[in-house]
């Protein structure tokens, strides 16, 4: 191990540990100035100031500048194409910035935006850099356990709170969105015949609690880490129809992969599963009802969702073989999906590179254990989250699941051709 390469790591190391914690900003000047972007900021900053040379910074500069110049050709192309063919936005498209319809070029959240996925980058260069340097996999991953149970008992305690005094016990979350939105938002769900808080943590709401937690009951439950199950029922009492859709691809993959190795496994989880059900039969009941209401239109309900990528993705169908291949801008619009969202905003180009990025270590790895077969499901079901019921690409965790793939296919890549 580099031990060097781990001093250095301090700042990193904290920004893994709270990267899920979104509802808390350390400054409202600048809306998105959560904990895990300050790290990273202040390990870049330390880097460049104090260690410019050092093959590690240097190695980690030049990917980000290459990313960067990519980046920007996309974004003037799309540009140049709103320049020449200026398209007619309409108020049924959710534009992020509050500029009017007829502001087509270099709306301000092209730029808000790209800030985020900036970061996003650093992070995962970072992460990957610093694997390659200590082969600490299993400690960077004990960081993330850490901080994951920190984030998901602070949970509980309001959760649990709510129970016995009825109150709102979160004095954590300050973060505000927009116009003056608060983004951590106080939910109850009535289960049972009992008012109960859904789960939300720092993630601001349940549905990206859900979003924070799944990949990680995924790639524990690989790992035959029991916190998985603290995990679960957490991601439950969210009561996000995001967490019933990544549990349910959780485990339709995993019975892919088991399905030749064992059916007597898959009989015997419909058995548990039936026992279960008759066990809790009114609370199953009560959750089915609740996430039924959901989609019948009680809340935040589907048939929005719907109508939102229905907008989207027919503004875009619609589009110009130009925008259809390179978007309108990065960081215009916000469906509330990140496939519609893509298309609109990079085009098919996008679209394609974004999801590449994800699964291509996959792709060229052998998947030789447990590990990595984890690792696999964890982002598929990330990324069947996001294209269904997310918008939110700037959530580090994904990023860290991407270092830790790309560095597990390097490894591949070094035993076969002897790489550095």
């Amino acid at each position: 191990m580099n031990k060097t390469a781990t001093a250095h790591s301090f700042f990193l190391k904290a920004a893994v540990a709270v990267m899920l914690v979104q509802s808390f900003v350390v400054s409202h000047v600048i809306k998105g100035l959560v904990l895990s972007y300050v790290f990273i900021a202040l390990q870049f900053g330390k880097d460049i100031l104090l260690r410019p040379h050092q093959p590690g910074t240097l190695s980690i500069l030049i990917n980000f500048v290459k990313f960067m110049i990519l980046f920007a050709g996309l974004q003037v192309i799309s540009q140049f194409l709103n320049a020449v063919l200026p398209p007619v936005f309409h108020n049924e498209l959710t534009l992020i910035s509050f500029e009017p319809l007829t502001a087509v070029l270099f709306r301000k959240s092209l730029f808000t935006q790209s800030v985020y996925m900036a970061v996003s980058v650093l992070f995962f260069l970072y992460l990957f850099r610093y694997l390659k340097d200590t082969d600490d996999v299993a400690g960077i991953i004990r960081v993330a356990k850490i901080g994951l149970v920190v984030y998901v008992v602070y949970g509980f305690v309001e959760f649990l709170g709510f129970m016995f005094t009825g109150l709102n016990l979160d004095f954590i979350s300050n973060r505000i969105t927009g116009e003056d939105f608060h983004y951590g938002l106080f939910q109850t769900v009535q289960m049972g015949g009992l008012t109960l808080q859904r789960m939300k943590s720092l993630a601001g709401e349940p549905s990206m609690f859900a979003y924070s937690v799944i990949p990680f009951v995924v790639l524990f439950y690989y790992l035959k880490d029991r916190i998985y199950i603290l995990l679960t029922v957490a991601l439950l009492l969210s009561t996000a129809t995001t967490g019933l859709l990544g549990l349910v691809t959780f485990l339709l993959i995993e019975i892919i992969f088991r399905f030749k190795k064992s059916f007597k496994l898959i009989l015997a989880s419909g058995a548990v599963l039936a026992v279960i059900t008759a066990l809790f039969y009114d609370i199953i009941i009560s959750f089915v009802e609740f996430s039924t209401d959901k989609i019948a239109g009680g809340h935040m309900s589907t048939i929005q969702r719907l109508s939102e990528f229905t907008n989207h993705t027919g503004f875009f169908l619609q589009s110009d073989p130009g925008h259809i291949l390179f978007g309108y801008g990065f960081g215009y619009a916000r469906s509330t999906d990140l496939l519609a969202t893509l298309l609109f905003n990079s085009g098919l180009v996008g679209l394609i590179l974004f999801t590449t990025f994800f699964i291509y270590p996959f792709a060229r790895m052998n998947l030789d254990s447990d590990y990595r077969k984890g690792l696999l499901t964890a982002v598929v079901v990330l990324l069947v989250v996001m294209f269904a019921s997310v918008t939110e690409p700037y959530y580090l965790h994904i990023w860290f699941l991407a270092a830790l793939a790309w560095y597990e296919y390097y490894r591949d890549m070094r035993a076969k051709y002897g790489l550095p």
